[in-house]
Parts: structure tokens; sequence; C-alpha cells
């Protein structure tokens, strides 16, 4: 009897999902379509999609299973992976989220890298975010020819192993080199100090620092095993995605899809303690940055620098290889073409592009744009 009970609860539960979606189809057919699209190419985004943020489908669930989906297929993913890198290293991301190698590079190869960086110049963007300025070089094709350290080193096989196997795909990078400028102004701070999850999915960043960071320059902060799409965390991921349905104070950029969690939040579903990476210059980090971190708040304005790069696919496609990046046209122009992109959305007045052009400049130049004015006048 209560068998039959429940299975006709889960019937009407079920019928109110078709009819919703039905509404969706016929009422706004184009945009249902794209909306289904976006659920299957990894979207984000609860603003621009109306089917993540419809409070019928997120009390069935919507948000959770598809993070529960695509986490399963990610852990698959890496186990085809999990043979291209030490054992130890897998083993240790599995329980944290991230892998750190301390002396990464021989003595002599760093030091010439530093060299080699510092007397340099790179095509530079920048961008503004509250009393914070990020700075990304381009590391392209006709600027690897001429940096034969930086392009040896980008072509390091453990260096590429590792960041796919925490991307959880083969991948080819989105390679820079970037400079954090911190309390550059008495502006707002800086958004990326509140913990965060960059998306849904796993995705990978990466640190290879030219200098040493301590408290006084801002250290990336994680929070250990927030990678895991466990009960808490589908838990927190259901209850996120239902204040964003049901317009309860959520922030902007969670809206978009890039959850902020506080601090009382990581408390109340059971996360560990956040960890401060003070680390000595030629440290190596890599983390899946669907776990939770922010930058640390600097004491005072300093500089860090670092070769970055990031990597993020698709997370619903089931094999490891075929990363459109990594096509012999692209590979090494990715940044440049990325950039393009930018400037013709906001040459057509699409989408204004956050990353400004500052020309050629060397590493440790100083920070070119420092205000909010600088920033909205600085784009040739």
């Amino acid at each position: 009897m209560i068998k039959k009970i429940f299975n006709k609860f889960k019937r009407c539960q079920l019928d109110t999902y078709i009819r919703v979606l039905k509404n969706y189809a016929k009422n706004r057919p184009l945009i249902f379509l794209r909306d289904i699209v976006g659920l299957v190419v990894g979207e984000k985004s609860f603003e621009k999609n109306h089917l993540l943020s419809d409070i019928e489908l997120n009390k069935w669930g919507l948000h959770k299973k598809r993070v529960a989906l695509v986490h399963r297929l990610a852990h698959l993913r890496r186990k085809k992976l999990e043979k291209h890198i030490n054992a130890e290293d897998a083993a240790f991301f599995y329980t944290h989220g991230y892998i750190v190698k301390e002396n990464f590079l021989t003595e002599a190869e760093f030091k010439a890298l530093q060299s080699e960086i510092a007397t340099d110049s790179f095509d530079t963007r920048e961008m503004l975010q509250g009393n914070t300025v990020t700075r990304r070089m381009s590391l392209d094709a006709q600027q690897l020819q001429q940096t034969q350290k930086i392009a040896g080193f980008l072509q390091k096989k453990e260096w590429n192993n590792l960041i796919s196997f925490v991307a959880s795909f083969k991948v080819q990078p989105m390679n820079y080199i970037q400079v954090i400028f911190s309390k550059i102004n008495q502006e707002q701070p800086d958004p990326q100090t509140n913990f965060h999850s960059d998306t849904f999915y796993s995705s990978a960043k990466v640190w290879l620092f030219l200098t040493d960071v301590d408290e006084s320059t801002g250290p990336f902060m994680y929070v250990p095993g927030s990678h895991r799409a466990d009960e808490k965390r589908l838990a927190w991921e259901q209850h996120k995605a239902t204040q964003i349905c049901t317009q309860q104070h959520t922030d902007v950029l969670s809206q978009r899809g890039s959850f902020r969690i506080s601090p009382q939040e990581l408390q109340d579903f059971g996360f560990a303690t956040p960890i401060k990476f003070n680390v000595k210059a030629n440290t190596l980090l890599i983390a899946d940055t669907f776990g939770f971190h922010a930058r640390g708040e600097s004491e005072q304005s300093a500089i860090r620098a670092e070769i970055w790069a990031y990597a993020r696919r698709n997370p619903m496609i089931p094999f490891t290889f075929g990363h459109y990046l990594a096509l012999p046209w692209i590979k090494d122009r990715a940044v440049g073409l990325y950039w393009h992109a930018l400037d013709i959305l906001e040459a057509q007045k699409i989408k204004r592009s956050p990353w400004r052009k500052v020309g050629k400049l060397k590493v440790l130049d100083p920070a070119q744009i420092t205000t909010v004015e600088k920033q909205n006048k600085t784009h040739d």
C-alpha cells in the first residue's frame, strides 16, 4: 500500500515537471531549445537559462542532479589519466582537490626562466576588480618563438599531464603570465577574496609562482575536500540553487553560476577549514576550482607574479581526448583569438570586455589601470 502511494506521488511529481517543460516548449520554443542545448553543453548561468532558474525544476533537483552527473563523468575520465602522473599526486588530489609541488624546476632552470620573463616585453591586458588589478600577458606563438625558456617550460610533460589530470581531460591550457597588484587604490574590496566555486563542474587553474607568496601578497586559499560532489556538497548546491530560484538576496556572480559561499555556510555545512598557500617561488600549484577557493586579503599594496594557466571543457563529454584548443592552427594562439573575440563583441556593442589593452609591458612595470575611470577609457 505504502509503495503504491509512493509511486503515485512520484508520477504526480513527474507530471508536474513534464508540464513545466511542455509550457516552455509551447510558449517560448526557441528559448526552450536554446536552454536545453545550454544544459547539455555545460551552461552555468541561472540568469541566462530559464530551466536552471525554474523553481519547480529546482525542487526536482535539476541543478543538483546535473552536478552529480558531471562529477561522476569527471571521476571516470581521471581514472583513465592516472597512469600519466605520480600515484601519490593522484591520491593526494582525490582527498584534497589540489596538487602542490615545491621546487618544481631545478634551481638553474627556474633562474633562467625568471631572467627571461623579467627582461622581455609581452602583449598585455589588465582588469580592475575593486582595489586589485589583474594583469595577464599573452604567451602566444610569436612570443614563444622569442622566449625559448618559457616555450620549453610549457612543453614539459609533467606540467601538461598534471593539468590534464586535474581538469579530467587531455587539454591544451590557456597559458599566461599573470601579475596581481593588490590594494592598488581605495575602491571596493576585491570580489575574488570571497570564497567561491568557479562553476558547477571540475576545471583546473595552475600557478607556477615566480615570487614568494605570504600574507602580505594575498595568498591563494582553498577549502580541502570541497571539490568532491559528496552529500554535504550536493546539499549545499541544492540550497544555493533554491536561493537563486527564489531570489533570496543572492549576489550577481552566484546568479551567473559562480556560486559564492559565506564563512558561516562553510561551517554550517561541515566543510574543512580553508588553508593558505604561503609558498616560496618555484612552487607549482594546481587546483580543481569546483572546490571553494579565494584570493587572500593582502595586508598592504603588493605584487604577486606567476605563470598561470587554466583548462576547462564541456563536462558532459565522456571521453578525455579531442580538445579543439590543441588543434595545430589554434594551439599557442588561443589567448590571442580569445582576446580578439572579446574585442569584436565589444565593437558590436554586444558585451563589454573586462580585459583592457595596455600595450607591451614588462612583467613588473607599474599597473596601468588603477581607477574605474582609466578602465573605462583604456581600449584601442
